[in-house]
C-alpha cells in the first residue's frame, strides 16, 4: 500500500510503517472533533446511538480484522482494534451526523468479503494486506476506493478522540502520541522543552464535558 496503509515505507505488511503513519497524522487536542472524509462538522454524541447502532455482528468481525491490519498492537502496545477504534466507528455511524457514510460501510464490507472468498477475517495477514493494497488501488469489484480513505479517516478519529466517544480505550491512541491528557495545571517542569508530561488519563468527560452534537 501506500504511506496511508503503510507498505510503503517498509515493505508489506510493516507494523513500524503503520504505527507512524497514525503517529504523524493524528491531531491532538483536548477533546479531538475531526471532521469525517464525508464532511461531517465535528464528533457526534456517542451517546446518541449504542454500540451495535449501524453495523451487523458480522460487519464488525470484518471491520475488526480491517483495522487489526491497519494499525495492530505490538510489544504490547494496544493497536486500533485494543483501543475499541470499532466501537467508536459503530457508534458514529449510527448518528446523523455520519448517516452518510453507512451505505459505504455495508456495501464495501460485504463486497471485501466476496472478494476475500467468503470471509476477510479468515485470511492470512499476508492475504489480508494484499486485499487492502487493491481496495486502495480502487481495484476490487463493488468496494469504491474512497472506502479505504473514509475509513482512515475514522480510524484516526477513534483513535485519538476523547475515549468518551467509545475509542481511545484505557487511552492507547494518547499514550502512542505522547499526549498526556486533560491537564487545566502543568508545573514549571512539565513545561519545560523536552520534559515528557506523566500522562493524566484523564478525560473531559470527568470534568463534566459532553460529547459534541
Amino acid at each position: 500500500m501506500k504511506e496511508q496503509a503503510s507498505n510503503s515505507e517498509s515493505g508489506a505488511g510493516s507494523d513500524l510503517s503503520r504505527r507512524n503513519f497514525i503517529q504523524r497524522s493524528a491531531v491532538v487536542g483536548g477533546s479531538l472533533a475531526v471532521g469525517s472524509a464525508l464532511g461531517a462538522s465535528g464528533l457526534a454524541s456517542a451517546d446518541a446511538a449504542p454500540a451495535g447502532a449501524a453495523l451487523s455482528a458480522g460487519e464488525m468481525t470484518t471491520l475488526k480484522a480491517i483495522l487489526a491490519r491497519l494499525l495492530p498492537g505490538d510489544d504490547g502496545t494496544p493497536g486500533a482494534v485494543e483501543a475499541n477504534v470499532h466501537v467508536y466507528i459503530d457508534r458514529q455511524l449510527g448518528t446523523a451526523a455520519y448517516a452518510e457514510a453507512v451505505p459505504l460501510y455495508h456495501q464495501s464490507l460485504a463486497a471485501l468479503n466476496q472478494a476475500a472468498h467468503g470471509s476477510f477475517a479468515a485470511l492470512t495477514a499476508k492475504q489480508q494486506d494484499r486485499l487492502l493494497q487493491r481496495v486502495e488501488a480502487g481495484s476490487v469489484h463493488g468496494v469504491s476506493q474512497a472506502f479505504f480513505f473514509v475509513l482512515l479517516a475514522h480510524m484516526r478519529e477513534g483513535m485519538f478522540s476523547d475515549p468518551m466517544y467509545g475509542g481511545n480505550a484505557n487511552f492507547a491512541g494518547w499514550d502512542l502520541i505522547g499526549y498526556p491528557g486533560v491537564k487545566f495545571v502543568y508545573t514549571a517542569p512539565e513545561q519545560a522543552i523536552g520534559t515528557k508530561v506523566t500522562p493524566a488519563h484523564m478525560s473531559i468527560a470527568s470534568v463534566g464535558g459532553k460529547p459534541a452534537r
